[in-house]
């Protein structure tokens, strides 16, 4: 079962490209990982917000991948104006 992981993050007045480059950044360093089959960030066409997207083969090689990532919290990141918010897709019913 495919898994996605998708993290939106809400970029504070002129941080925008730079949350950008780290994600891309971030994106290119986990290439090749076990499980991966895409990740890059995308950004929102009308607003502020930075969208980080990775699919998996699984959740569980996302999770041996990135653990402890994804969990809602709110901390406020460097150069984001509110906490970050995270969406875990699945292809199918549990």
């Amino acid at each position: 079962m495919a898994y996605i992981f998708m993290a939106v993050h809400h970029a504070a007045a002129g941080h925008r490209e730079e949350i950008y480059r780290r994600m891309r950044d971030m994106a290119a360093g986990l290439a090749g990982t076990a499980g991966l089959i895409d990740i890059g960030p995308w950004l929102d066409a009308a607003g502020d917000r930075v969208i980080g997207l990775s699919m998996w083969e699984s959740r569980e090689a996302f999770e041996a991948a990135m653990p402890g990532s994804g969990v809602p919290n709110d901390t406020v990141h460097d150069g984001e104006s509110r906490p970050r918010e995270y969406f875990h897709l699945t292809d199918a019913a549990p």
